[in-house]
């Protein structure tokens, strides 16, 4: 089975090692760069979340909702180019102001002291 769904013996189709598509050094390099930040795990779940008030969740969560259905809708723009980072920008970033993305980050900030998640 292992051999069937492994294309380890397909005609026509021979496996590599390692493809090279000419940015395998930047790809290392980012690579290297992003394994200095230690993984201690996922902060939502956490002792620190869990200790959350039921009215902090709550306003957490309403954020959360709006400015990720924001992101999803508006997020593409910029990686297809019909936004411009140089002058749609701001616009962005008012738009998530607006909906207090600031201040969750005062609101986990306070959990995070209180109750470490590590």
């Amino acid at each position: 089975m292992n051999t069937a769904v492994g294309f380890n013996k397909c005609c026509g189709i021979t496996l590599v090692d390692s493809v090279d598509l000419g940015y395998a050094d930047t790809y290392q390099a980012s690579l290297d760069t992003w394994m200095r930040y230690p993984n201690t795990g996922f902060f939502q779940g956490s002792r620190t979340t869990n200790a959350m008030s039921q009215d902090d969740t709550k306003t957490a969560a309403d954020i959360h909702s709006k400015a990720l259905e924001y992101m999803t809708k508006n997020c593409a723009n910029f990686i297809t180019g019909k936004s411009n980072f140089d002058k749609d920008w701001d616009k962005w970033c008012t738009v998530l102001k607006k909906y207090r993305v600031d201040s969750i980050t005062e609101l986990y900030q306070y959990y995070v002291d209180h109750y470490p998640f590590r």
